[in-house]
């Protein structure tokens, strides 16, 4: 899928809905691609039941019924200098039933999807900052069509 520009006010932007009834119930990040998504807070202490990327298309990529959760965005600069800039964004679900994480990658405009062994995932090793999620859920890997 060939991601486009647009003005879709979701656009580049993580809303994780929480497990239980205490609030807050689910989170909105910024857009990752200028601030802090807010992965390491402490809003992500609560169990996860799902996870959601909104594409300027408006199309989203949900992840849901997962053991563990993580996003990241993966950043360059160029060794002379000059400004660092988001080079691809990753969301990420290890599996509830087996040792294999669901990896989907925003980069240039594209959308790739993978899946690698838990704990060898980024380049053969392990990523950091996996958030608990809430099994038990429907297991969901999949982008939803623009409303």
């Amino acid at each position: 899928m060939h991601i486009a520009q647009s003005n879709y006010h979701l656009a580049w932007r993580l809303r994780a809905r929480f497990a239980g009834n205490r609030p807050p119930r689910e989170y909105i990040s910024r857009d990752v691609r200028h601030a802090d998504p807010g992965w390491g807070g402490e809003v992500f202490a609560r169990p996860i039941r799902r996870l959601e990327f909104f594409l300027p298309t408006g199309h989203v990529i949900v992840l849901a019924g997962m053991r563990r959760y993580n996003f990241f965005a993966e950043a360059v600069q160029n060794l002379s200098g000059g400004r660092t800039h988001v080079a691809a964004c990753w969301l990420c679900g290890h599996l509830p039933d087996r040792d294999l994480v669901e990896m989907w990658r925003i980069t240039k405009g594209k959308i790739i999807r993978q899946r690698k062994p838990f704990g060898r995932e980024w380049g053969g090793t392990a990523i950091r900052g996996w958030k608990a999620g809430a099994v038990g859920a429907a297991v969901e890997s999949r982008i939803r069509e623009a409303a």
